[in-house]
């Protein structure tokens, strides 16, 4: 008999425009890109919660959980639930219900600085240390495991069989760098949502055609905005939107629109620095200075609300061409000047633009949090294969061997790619 088993992926994004701007109800642009992290989840007979992440910060990584004692530490989970009457079900129009509201809020205690951790939040934690895979993983790799625990135990067994824990192997392979501000923390935390929705029978593959899909995304993207708060604090949610829906999107405080471009192929030079950032750090990096001095920050803010609108407005109205082309460099430049002087750049980003328009590159930009991370350079119309190929090989052979790739903007959001019942 086949084993029951789930395949689920989300593609990373880009942000064109409004890095930090977007937290202070500025328009940002994002478009979903050509990779993507996928999900693998399948029933096991073991007794565990074996989560394998391939190439997760350039190496591989096992985690093994024992579920047995499980249930004794998410006692006091399953408590809080049952006293709100939550279920993954909303039984009143026979679609997903929204995450029960106090998992955001106790994911904002745990990640704040001497805050109070929730009761069932220190049970949980006190559960994953009793593992020795668990304790050796990397800061990135324990907030990935965390977050799937905790999901695992919502979706899978709360909603199911209070006493009913599934032994489980999961398997994360991510096309998508880690910390590079490419979105993977919000692939993963869309494509966990998914699978573990799919794997428990509330929501099934053909739900998510083209024609019905539009509801359970919301949902989909509800939930995955709640991950994200555990990962980063208080982010804007337009990661997971992006990750969720795909495609190019316009995002202002939390309404999302989704634009076409008119072009067949708006292509990107991605190149990580190698600097890992924390996306949470940034925005408190940024959050300061601006409280500091608001008169110098709120300019920058709307040039950068500025720049996104009008790149809306060319795009709907253009078509590829080297004047739309130059026009989007301008703007790209223009925009990673200002996110420089918000104080969110970073040295080597600087060397990466400065060798990108030293090949006429002049397309190019910091994108994501800042302070490391990549950096995208717009192939402009036109640009043939050869100088492509030169500015790649130029890049990788510097003394920081920068990893660069080709990217193309507006693919798919999250995908059902395999499900047996």
């Amino acid at each position: 008999m086949e084993r029951k088993r789930v395949v689920v992926s989300a593609p990373g994004k880009v942000i064109l425009f409004g890095e930090h701007s977007v937290v202070y109800g500025k328009l940002a642009v994002a478009a979903a890109i050509d990779k993507r992290l996928f999900i693998s989840l399948e029933e096991n007979n073991e007794g565990t919660i074996a989560i394998k992440l391939e190439g997760f910060e350039r190496e591989d990584k096992l985690v093994v959980l024992d579920i047995v004692s499980l249930p004794s530490f998410s006692k006091k989970l399953f408590e809080n639930l049952l006293e709100i009457e939550w279920n993954v079900k909303d039984t009143t129009n026979g679609g997903l219900s929204k995450p029960p509201c106090f998992l955001s809020s106790s994911f904002q205690d745990f990640l704040s600085q001497g805050g109070n951790k929730d009761s069932w939040m220190k049970n949980i934690e006190e559960y994953l240390e009793s593992h020795s895979s668990y304790l050796s993983a990397t800061q990135a790799v324990r907030a990935a495991v965390f977050l799937f625990v905790i999901c695992y135990l919502t979706i899978l067994v709360y909603s199911k069989e209070t006493e009913n824990t599934k032994g489980l192997s999961v398997t994360v392979q991510s096309q998508i760098p880690v910390g590079a501000g490419l979105g993977s923390s919000a692939s993963f935390s869309v494509a966990l949502i998914t699978s573990l929705l799919v794997f428990s029978g509330d929501i099934h593959s053909q739900q998510l055609s083209e024609d019905i899909s539009g509801a359970l995304k919301e949902s989909i993207n509800r939930w995955a905005f709640v991950c994200e708060t555990f990962l980063h604090g208080t982010p804007s949610g337009m990661d997971n939107t992006i990750a969720t829906f795909g495609g190019f999107l316009s995002y202002r405080n939390g309404k999302k629109e989704t634009f076409q471009v008119h072009s067949d192929i708006l292509r990107f030079i991605v190149v990580d620095s190698g600097v890992p950032r924390s996306t949470q750090k940034m925005v408190s990096q940024v959050r300061q200075r601006y409280q500091q001095f608001p008169q110098i920050i709120s300019p920058i803010l709307t040039c950068m609300d500025e720049i996104a609108i009008q790149f809306t407005h060319s795009a709907a109205s253009s078509l590829v061409s080297d004047i739309f082309s130059q026009q989007l460099a301008m703007l790209m430049k223009t925009n990673h000047h200002l996110l420089n002087a918000m104080g969110v750049g970073h040295p080597l980003l600087e060397d990466i633009i400065s060798i990108a328009q030293q090949f006429g590159f002049e397309g190019a930009k910091l994108t994501g949090a800042g302070g490391g991370g990549c950096a995208i350079i717009l192939i402009d119309y036109g640009k043939s294969i050869e100088h492509v190929d030169k500015l790649l090989n130029t890049l990788h052979s510097t003394p920081h061997s920068y990893r660069c790739f080709e990217i193309v903007l507006g693919g798919t959001g999250v995908q059902i790619h395999h499900q047996t019942s």
